[in-house]
């Protein structure tokens, strides 16, 4: 297996969950979701249903958005916290905070 695949599974990127050939340390298959999150919160947060029944454990959790061009990772460290965005999964929902106006900018949100 390929060093990308032996560290981060094969399998599809797909709105529906997909198994990524990895197995977690209890033994159980890691699946894949992509969340297409919609337009992000302005200087608040909000929530998303991922639609993931009998959620156990998320191992990752990571997104993106497309902002002027640039490709900013999701979740967004930046020492002026308004720059910054933050990112959390419950059994339901995914949440993404924003310190800014972040309304026109449309997010995906992958968890395995």
């Amino acid at each position: 297996m390929p060093y990308y695949e032996s560290m981060f599974g094969g399998g599809d990127y797909s709105t529906t969950e997909q198994k990524t050939g990895l197995k977690w340390i209890d033994g159980k298959d890691i699946y894949r979701k992509v969340i297409d999150f919609g337009a992000l919160p302005n200087a608040t947060y909000k929530n998303v249903q991922h639609g993931i029944s009998n959620l156990d454990t998320v191992v990752r959790q990571f997104g993106f958005t497309n902002i002027n061009g640039t490709i900013l990772p999701i979740p967004a460290a930046n020492p002026d916290p308004q720059y910054s965005m933050t990112l959390q999964t419950t059994s339901s929902i995914v949440t993404v905070m924003t310190g800014t106006n972040r309304t026109s900018y449309n997010a995906t949100i992958i968890l395995e």
